[in-house]
Formats: structure tokens, sequence, C-alpha cells
């Protein structure tokens, strides 16, 4: 049966559905325009890399599919890509140590170079977007797999020896994996037969049993191994109560072995014979569990056996289809819903070829699965799936794939995702393994808004319930398994639990929702509407609840807590009191508390909310906390005096690391004599960064922190441990990092208390111990703890030598996206800006500098990053560093921050400098540009006619006369020193004359006899071509020379030769010979001799040669004497000294 087309249902039909279309144009039409389109010409590329049984794996994550070469010249591997790109190299360097010792890019921006320890042969491959490098040793040759080829014909059989066979083992909590790694889809089936379980595969091979029987696993007691012509038979021992699930994960065939064996409608662990072909009937087994981190997803675990070390898992288990007609399918926008059957429920997997974006939520009794992109669904496989899922349809939504399955309530979705492919398995899930945080924000750039907090998201897409009529909002997200739990309703919309991604139902015509780089934002174009409960949203926090709510039960009332303090001091917050839910869930306390509440006498309300927000307060909801101590002083203003109201308020807004709404509570006098604020004191200043003071308010706080509850104890301590290290105590630190493992914290708090351990050691002096201990806080599943930790060995190695300063900047620049917000982005991209300029690199400095000013603009350090970032700019340009550089590239750094060009002599001084050097390389065009710019707007005065008079210079230099004349008339300035004024008028003299307006030029000489003047005006009279002027004004400045010299000028040569050449076209033979007499022996020592002894031969009666002598005037062109005159002088010295 074939799939249906969008907008067709598979199954039954449910009787009462309503459609219709509420009316959004407005609300579209805001949401539309709130999108801006975003461009990079450089893609960052993510580089995986691991050592796997017998070769290195580098892996470059792309996400568009891309062309390579590779190349090896000696020891050296250069991989070429169609495109530019910058690649994350730490993860080569850091675990590719015995194949690869050095790597970087190459000059071009397209190459990636890689110095190898030895030779290796390279293999390379595309799996999906990713392109996979293999380095493989020669001499032991394991052989990794091939690339996995969905769609090749098997090798025909051929009396050749044998291919080897790859079988590797994997063990697991549930079941051992068995896989055979073959290099192209081989047709296969497997017999039972007892505890016997043969595998029969179509094609010869040969594998080592020897090696494999030495490690088998717990479940598979022995294998062998026959061949039989073209085939392979292998068999494994395997208990026969035990379960038994095989399938294709590209061209490697996988067998699981299960605990327990799996009963299906239509099989049975007694079946004998499960026949197989190169496309597996059932969907690949569930991944590895989801981690709470965007956007890298788990690796399947056909690969884990070989990959023993975070995000080293190969890439070729899951880039090939399924099937070879599923990768048909889906070059033809199709896309099958594979279906697996589970114990206890099923599984639906979508194999998309690129990465998408997906949401997925129940509601009125429908599965509703959404990608923000386009295909045609074939729901085949969903027959037979009841009594799970009766019917399933597909939404015709343009541009989107919106699916609904119709299914048994009982049975709650849970996403996982592996590279490219998503599944939804149907069971007895608790939710989403992360729950997206929701932030109430009553003031941002919309106004009041609701936040959910999830970076990688999706485009929003609009659809209509046909169950219900209404109208959703679906946000899909990257992160697999993060959805919103549990659903909140307000006045004005409502926000759906989902299992994936998120759901709003408008219930107002003006809601708007967008998806931006900071998360989902709700807003509404007339102002949101938050009753006092909906004020009560969930937000996450470090100090999250060890228990959740409504998992705690009785467990919760065990928790005792006796405040040993001063004894004039009382406890300010009695934790077991105010949990109150021992007799019940905390939900049905909720519940009760809301209907007590309602019967409450309006002049008691006051405290009935206060006693709310207590008792939110104890159980760990901090933002519920300050929504209800909000309604308490609404209905009492007076409270807002109270010192408990300051002591509650304050400590919620520590949870939730509001420090700026934390402080003034927290430090308000009344609270000063509070032993048990002085530890809330202590958290506040430790994440606001005052260690010190820190370290003094824990002291005062005593040994309170040992009755606090245990979902509060370890998140303190940590916090407690960071203040005693940044004042040096380690002892304290120590100790405290110890308690912190007595309560059996979750593993995040697990992983930050070994980062902290990691910086104790560094602090007291055993930095590589320190850099040991600090690699697995390092690939922690905290996203925070991870870039913090990995910042901090990075750090340390670099300090030890380890690392040079380009391979740290490429680690640093890996941590970019790992925590983004806060110090950590502030003080990563500060250290990342130094560090390039440090290297040499300015531009990547200044704006990496820029950026920081940028996101954080309001942070108090961004004043001091301006400063370095003003400093660096004026230290390259005015410290001698721009010199180094090649001139365009010094430029094109001085255009991209052309702002940070100091105010004054500074600044002018700065581009002065620059526009020689660009000059002195003949860059006139782009040194014009620079000056043309002063002129217009930054200079007055005489310092506006001096950069006027440099840039008419430049004009000249450039043989554009024309806007020399123009750059002097707009910088004509009155009241000139007379030697400035005079170089104006002989620029301007000179650009008359090339622009043969001669007599203009001759009338700016007028009464000056200077020796500049005399031979400015002997060039015009030259260019005019006026002999007999010409020679009158050299002899006049001939007569000047000194007598005794024995050897001639440059310029008196050039005068000389004129002046031969004009006696001789005005027939003067008598000066003439004057001339030859006085001058000849000198003029026979220069490179002119001869030509002025032709010229001057005239003298003896012989006739005029016209045309050499019309070549020697073409020779004697004065303007480029003049030029090349400057031009040396540039070279000597600048253009700046030159007037």
């Amino acid at each position: 049966m074939t799939g249906p087309s969008q907008g067709r249902r598979v199954g039954r039909h449910r009787p009462g559905a309503l459609a219709w279309v509420a009316p959004a144009l407005v609300l579209a039409l805001a949401v539309a325009l709130g999108h801006a389109a975003w461009a990079q010409t450089v893609a960052r590329v993510p580089v995986r890399a691991g050592v796997h049984d017998g070769y290195g794996r580098i892996v470059f994550d792309w996400t568009e599919p891309v062309t390579h070469q590779t190349r090896v010249e000696g020891t050296v591997l250069l991989v070429t890509f169609d495109r530019p790109l910058i690649p994350s190299l730490a993860a080569v360097f850091q675990r590719l140590g015995d194949y690869v010792t050095k790597s970087g890019m190459d000059p071009d921006g397209q190459s990636v170079r890689f110095t190898l320890t030895g030779p290796f042969e390279v293999r390379s491959f595309l799996s999906g977007t990713a392109v996979v490098i293999d380095l493989v040793g020669r001499e032991e040759d394991p052989s990794p797999p091939p690339p996995p080829v969905a769609t090749r014909t098997p090798a025909t059989v051929t009396d050749q020896a044998p291919p080897s066979l790859s079988v590797r083992f994997g063990e697991h909590p549930d079941f051992n994996r068995v896989v055979f790694d073959w290099p192209a889809q081989v047709p296969y089936r497997i017999d039972r037969e007892g505890d016997r379980t043969t595998l029969r595969f179509e094609r010869p091979a040969v594998i080592d049993l020897d090696a494999l029987r030495q490690r088998l696993p717990p479940m598979v007691a022995s294998i062998d191994a026959e061949l039989d012509g073209g085939t392979l038979s292998v068999t494994l021992g395997v208990s026969a109560n035990a379960g038994l699930k095989d399938f294709l994960s590209g061209s490697k065939v996988v067998v699981d072995v299960l605990q327990t064996a799996p009963v299906t409608d239509d099989e049975t662990p007694g079946d004998a014979e499960i026949a197989r072909t190169s496309a597996p009937e059932t969907a690949e087994p569930p991944a590895a569990p989801e981690t709470a981190e965007p956007p890298a997803a788990p690796e399947p675990d056909v690969t884990q056996e070989v990959a023993p070390t975070v995000a080293e898992v190969p890439v070729e288990d899951t880039t090939a289809p399924a099937a070879p007609e599923l990768a048909t399918a889906l070059a033809q926008g199709e896309l099958a819903v594979i279906r697996e059957d589970l114990p206890d429920g099923l599984s639906l997997r979508f194999d998309w070829n690129t990465p998408v974006a997906a949401a997925v939520f129940a509601r009125s009794g429908y599965l509703w699965v959404v990608f923000d992109a386009p295909a045609t669904l074939r729901f085949d496989q969903i027959e037979g799936a009841a009594p799970v899922i009766t019917a399933a349809e597909q939404l015709p939504i343009a541009g989107r794939t919106v699916a609904r399955f119709d299914i048994d309530p009982t049975y709650r979705p849970l996403v996982s995702r592996v590279e490219n492919s998503w599944t939804v398995e149907l069971g007895s899930s608790d939710g989403p393994n992360v729950r997206i945080p929701v932030v109430f924000e009553e003031s941002s750039a919309v106004g009041t808004r609701i936040l959910l907090t999830e970076k990688d998201t999706g485009n929003e897409i609009y659809v209509v319930d046909p169950e219900v009529g209404d109208e959703l909002v679906v946000v899909p997200v990257e992160g697999a398994s993060h959805g919103v739990d549990p659903g909140r309703r307000f006045v004005d919309l409502e926000l759906l639990a989902t299992a994936q991604g998120a759901a709003i139902r408008s219930i107002s015509d003006t809601i708007a929702v967008r998806a931006l780089r900071e998360g989902i934002e709700i807003s509404s174009l007339s102002g949101l509407h938050l009753s006092p409960q909906t004020h009560l949203i969930a937000e996450t926090s470090e100090l999250e609840p060890e228990l959740e709510p409504e998992d705690a039960g009785e467990e919760a009332s065990q928790v005792v807590l006796e405040v040993a303090l001063a004894p004039d001091d009382t406890p300010m917050f009695d934790f077991p009191a105010w949990r109150r839910y021992e007799r019940k869930g905390f939900r049905d306390s909720v519940h009760q508390h809301n209907l007590d509440l309602a019967f409450t006498p309006k002049e008691n309300r006051h405290e009935a909310a206060l006693d709310q927000a207590r008792f939110y307060f104890a159980n760990g909801w901090a933002p519920e906390t300050l929504g209800w101590i909000r309604r308490a002083v609404e209905e009492a203003p007076w409270l807002e005096k109270d010192p408990a109201v300051h002591a509650l308020r304050g400590a919620a807004n520590v949870m939730l690391d509001r420090l700026d709404s934390a402080g003034d509570d927290l430090f308000n006098e009344s609270l000063d004599a509070s032993a048990e604020m002085a530890l809330w004191r202590g958290l506040f200043l430790t994440k606001s960064g005052q260690l010190g003071e820190a370290a003094r308010q824990f002291a005062r706080s005593g040994d309170l922190i040992d009755r606090y509850p245990a979902m509060l104890r370890a998140p303190f301590r940590l916090l407690m441990a960071e203040a005693s290290i940044g004042v040096r105590k380690l002892e304290t630190a120590n100790a405290m990092l110890d308690l912190v493992m007595v309560d059996r914290p979750k593993q995040r708090l697990v992983d930050r208390g070994a980062y902290l351990r990691g910086l104790l050691t560094a602090v007291a002096g055993r930095p590589l111990d320190a850099i040991d201990l600090l690699a697995q806080p390092a690939q922690s599943e905290d996203r925070q703890t991870r870039g913090l930790a990995a910042r901090a060995r990075i750090e340390l190695m670099m300090d030890q030598g380890m690392l040079p300063p380009e391979d740290v900047i490429e680690a640093l620049e890996s941590l970019r996206f790992v925590w983004r917000g806060g110090d950590f982005e502030l003080n990563l991209l500060s250290r990342l800006g130094e560090l390039y300029v440090a290297n040499g690199q300015y531009d990547s400095g200044l704006n990496t500098y820029r950026e920081v000013i940028s996101v954080f603009p309001d942070s108090p350090k961004v004043r001091e990053i301006a400063q370095i970032m003003n400093d660096s700019f004026v230290d390259l340009f005015l410290g001698g560093l721009a010199d180094q550089m090649a001139p365009i590239a010094a430029l094109a750094i001085y255009n991209d921050f052309r702002e940070l060009t100091p105010v004054g002599n500074l600044g002018d001084q700065l581009i002065f400098r620059l526009s020689d050097r660009l000059v002195s390389v003949d860059l006139l065009e782009q040194a014009a540009k620079l000056l043309q710019h002063q002129v217009e707007y930054r200079l007055q005065g005489v310092e506006l006619a001096r950069v006027g008079a440099r840039l008419a210079q430049i004009y000249l230099l450039d043989e554009k006369p024309d806007e020399a004349a123009t750059a002097l008339g707009a910088s004509d300035v009155v009241r000139l020193d007379p030697l400035l004024a005079d170089q104006r008028r002989y620029q301007l003299g000179r650009a008359r004359a090339k622009m043969e307006q001669f007599d203009a030029a001759l009338d700016l000489l007028r009464g000056d006899q200077s020796r500049e003047a005399n031979r400015l005006r002997a060039d015009v009279y030259w260019a005019k071509q006026d002999w007999l002027a010409t020679a009158t004004v050299l002899a006049r400045m001939l007569r000047d020379r000194d007598p005794d010299a024995e050897s001639l000028a440059a310029e008196e040569v050039e005068q000389l030769m004129k002046m031969a050449v004009a006696l001789a076209l005005t027939n003067n033979r008598p000066a003439l010979a004057e001339l030859r007499a006085k001058y000849g022996s000198m003029m026979d020592q220069t490179a002119n001799g001869q030509a002025f002894r032709a010229i001057s031969s005239y003298v003896d009666g012989g006739p005029i040669d016209v045309t050499n002598m019309s070549s020697t005037v073409a020779e004697i062109d004065t303007y480029e004497a003049y030029m090349a005159s400057l031009r040396e002088r540039v070279a000597g010295d600048s253009l700046s000294s030159v007037n």
C-alpha cells in the first residue's frame, strides 16, 4: 500500500471533527516582520576526532553538502574543501597525538593541513554532510570500516581470497551487541536452534576467531565461522531464553542479544527462522540515552563499542539510509515513517537526509509530530499498529511537515535523535529529558513577555487543530527530548505540555510568538495579562531541587532541620514546617493551598500569600516564591519593610541568579545580625565574583549549612568551595568538596565539584595533576561546567607549554557556543581577543573585542575592554606593528575599525603614517581616500591646509592634476605660514601646467624668483615649448650653482640637457658653444654625456637632426622628472616630511 498524499488520512476517521481557521493575519504579519535574514560566508565547522581499532578518525561536521580532496605530501596531509571554513581542531590535537603532531589552516582558507607522525593510508568518504578522514596504519592495516554505500550492488564472487571482515562486540546494561562491519550491504538470514544462532551471509569473508574469543561479551558464550563457497556462516552461542533482534545500520549487520525475549503480535521467541534481505524490516533499536546538550545529538549504540571516549563516536553507522529504496524516497521528497514494535509500545522513526528541528506533543487523543522542513510522509507501516495507533494523517502545511497519529492516550511519547533521524517512542515516558525553562519578564523590548530559553529552535509553524478547531503555534527545536513540562495556562494563551519543542495555543488574537536566538518569545500586541497565579512560572536555576516535588512523596517529610544559631538569633527559613505535604503529594498540596486561598478573608490574604511563598520556597520553586511575595506585598504594602520578606525574596532571587534584584534585600540592615543570612550573602557574593567577602560571610554562618535540606547542601557547598579557592583556603575548599559527595548529588553537581577540584589542584601548585583532573568535567553533559573546565584546562596546558598559541585559540574558539551569556562568554571572548592580538591576528582580535562590546553593552567590564580594543588599534598603527603587515592588509583593518581612530593629533598621526606607507608601495588611490576623509570631516584651520597639500601631492603622484587642484581649493585657508602657502601655490601651478593651463600656472609664479619658483617656471615653459623662455630661466638657475663643484647634480644634468635642446631649437649657436665649453667635460662623466654631445654638435655647423631632437625632447619630461624626484623623497623619508 502506498502512502497517502498530504491532507489525507490512514486508518479510521474520528466523527465530530470540527475544522475552522481563526483570523490571525495581523499576528502572522507581526511575526513575519520580526525576522531578519542572516548569512555567513565562512562556515564554522566542528571537528571530531577519535582513536579506533587500528585507525584514527577525523570528522568534519559540515551542515551542508561539500566536496573535498585529500593529498599527502611526505608526512603532511592536506584536506581541501570547495569553500572557506573555520574548523575547530582542538579535538584532533587532544585525541590523535599518535597520528597527528600539528594541524592548522592553509592561507587559502579552504585547506586544512595535518602533520602526521608517520606513513598512514588515508581514506576519506562522505557521511551525510560530514566529511570523514581515516588514518590507517600501513603495517598492521586493521582496515577500518569503509564508507557506507546505500545502493551499492554486491560484488561478484571470484577466485580471489575472501576479504577479512571486522566483527565487534559491545556490552550494554540490558543487552549485548554484535556488529558485522561489511563494506557494502549483504543479504543475510538468521537461523536459531536452541542455544545456537547462525547468521548466513551471501558473501564470503574471513574473521579472526581467536581474537574474538578472547573478548566475548557475557551473553555470547561462543563464536564459530564456516566458509562454504560464496557464503559465510557465523554461529553464536546464545541462551535459548535470550531475546534476539537484528537490523541494518548502513552496510553493517547488527545483532542485539537481549536479557529477555520480546513478544510481538506476529513473532514469538520460538520462531525458528527469520529471513532478512538488504532492506531491514525493523527499525533500529533505541540509541544511547539523550543528553541535555543541544545541538549535539547522541550517537547510536552501534558505534559505541569502538568509541570509549566521549564525543569520539564514528559517523559511519548512521549515515546511510536504512535501505536503498528509502534513499530514493528521500531524493524524491518522500519520507517513510518506520515503525518498530517494542515490548511496552512502539516507536516511529523519521530518517531525514538533512538536519531538521522537531516538535512532538499529545492533544485530544492525537500525537502531533512536526518538522520544520517539507516532506511527503508514507504511512505504509502504520497499518497494523493498533491498538497503539489507529490512524495517521498529514496536514497540508506548505514548506513544513505536520503529522497527526490517533493514539491510545495511555501511551506517552519520548523523543530521541541520532544524526538526522528522529525517533518517537510511545510507552511509559515521564516527560522530556530536558525541560525547557520558562521565564516571565515584566520588562523587555516588547513589554511583558514569556521567554522559553531554548537556543536552537526552528521556525514558527501555524496550524489549525482539525479536532478542536483552534490555532496552534508550534516551534520545533533541535535538542532531542527538549520539551515544555508541565503545561501552563494564562489569560491570553496556553503553553501545551510537549515531549519535544513548544506548542502555544492563542486565546487572544494579539498573541505573537517569535523564535529568537535567545529562545522562544511570547508577547502580545496589547500586553500580556497575567493573573497572580499565572505569575508562577517554573524556571530552572543552578539550585534545582534534588527531588522533583511530584516525586518527593513522603521522603520529603523526613528532612529535619534543627537550626543552631546564636541565642539571640532565630531561624529565617523553617524548611520542614514550610514544605508541609507529608500526607499529600506536591501537586495535591498545591491544589489544596489554592482552594484555601480562595476562601481566605481579604484581611488575611497577605498572610496566606506569604504562606504560599514559603511553601514554594521550601520545595525549591523560586520563581513561584517571588510571584506570591509580590501578591502578598500588593495586599499589604507594609510587608515591604518586613525583614522576613527581605530574606525570603533575596534568597529566591539568589537561587535564580537574579543578582541585581537580590542585593538590596539580602544586605538590608535589618538582616545584619542573622547568621543564616550571612550564608545567603556569601552565596550572592560568590556568584558576583566577590570571593574574599563571600568567604568572610560563609565563616560567619558557621556550620548552619549542615542543617539545610540535601537539595540545597550540595550546590551551596560548591559555592562555598569556590569562594575558599578564591582566597586560597584550600583545606576548607577540599573539605567542602568532600562533603558534596556525601549527599550523592546529581551528576551535573558531581561534575561541577570535579571542576572545582581541578582548580584547587592548580592553585595548590600542581598544574599537571590539575590538567588530568579537569579532563572529566571538560566532557560534562552540563554545558556550563564543560565550558568552565575545558577553558581552565586549555589555559593550564598553554602555561605548561603543551599547546602553542594557535592551538589555544582554536581550542577556545570551540568553546564559544558551549555556554552562551554571562561572565563565561564575556571572559572567553575577551581572552580570545587578547590571544588573537598577541598572535598577530589583529583583525580577528579586534572583531572579537567588538563582539564583546556588542553582546554585553551593559557589563561593567565593557569600558575596560573597549579601552583595550582602542589601545590595540593605536599600537598597531603607531607602534610599528602595521609596518610588518602587507599595506593592503593594514588598510583593510583600518577601514573595518575606522571608528577607533583617536580624536586629535594622535588620530591624525595614525592616518598620516598609514597613508605614507600606502604611498611608499604606490597604493596612491587608497592613500588618497584616507586623507580625503580627513579633509572632508576631521580637520580645520592650518592642519586642514597642511593635509590638503599632502592630498594634492598624492593626486599629482597618481597623475590626477584636476583632483589635486580640487583638493587644494577645498583646503584653502587664509593667513598661512609663508612656507606652507608657497608649497600649496607651487602644487597648484604644477597641476595647472599638467592640465595645459600654462598661463594660469605662470600667473601663480608672478613676482617669485625663488629657486623652486624658477624650477617650476622652467618646467611650464618647457611644457609650453617656449624654448627661448626656457633657456632664459635655466641660464638664470645655472648661474647660481657652486663654481667650485667638480661634478654635476642630477638636477643640474637635467637642466643642462633642457638648455642645450632649447638653445639648439632657437638656433643660438654662440650660447650653445659656450654651454658645451663650460660643461661638456663634466657632462661626459654622466649617463647623458653622449646625448649632450649629439645636441651640442650643432655648434660645429652640423644640421639639426629633427627626429633625434624630438626624441630627446620627449625623453626629457619635466613632470615625470619632478614626480620621480618626489617619489625618491617619499621613499627616503615619508610624504609627511615633504610638506
